[in-house]
């Protein structure tokens, strides 16, 4: 095959979005980058999502997207929403400074954002006193 007719096809298999779609894409060329970031929220190698043991398969194929394409919004912002779905808040707003950095103003990038923040635990609330309210100070 020619390269242009096999990038139309990656390309054409990427637009479909099903995971078997994207692995043939991935077959056809295994350092697309867009295809590793697309499919690594998907399924894993069984078809059942995220199961033992491929835990870390998504986390490969978001990983694997970045080193491919260490500029691309899309790798990162996968990689974020993975890293979040795993609870690992601190890498995945990592992801998240790098997607912003490269487009500020992305949407992917600031939903994520706000939804690691979301997770994060808030200031300690203060104790509360069980004592009796002291009057406001004089000036009131």
């Amino acid at each position: 095959e020619s390269d242009l007719n096999r990038t139309t096809l990656v390309d054409s298999l990427l637009k479909q979005g099903d995971g078997v779609s994207l692995r043939r894409a991935l077959r056809l060329d295994p350092t697309h980058s867009l295809t590793h970031a697309r499919l690594a929220p998907l399924v894993t190698p069984d078809g059942r999502k995220n199961s033992a043991p491929w835990q870390s398969f998504p986390e490969w194929h978001s990983r694997r997207a970045t080193q491919l394409a260490p500029n691309s919004v899309d790798a990162w912002t996968s990689s974020a929403d993975i890293l979040e779905q795993r609870g690992k808040l601190g890498p995945c707003l990592d992801a998240v400074a790098l997607a912003l950095r490269l487009a500020p103003n992305n949407d992917d990038a600031l939903y994520l954002k706000a939804v690691a923040l979301s997770h994060r635990p808030s200031c300690p609330s203060p104790r509360i006193s069980r004592s009796k309210p002291q009057a406001p100070p004089a000036r009131w």
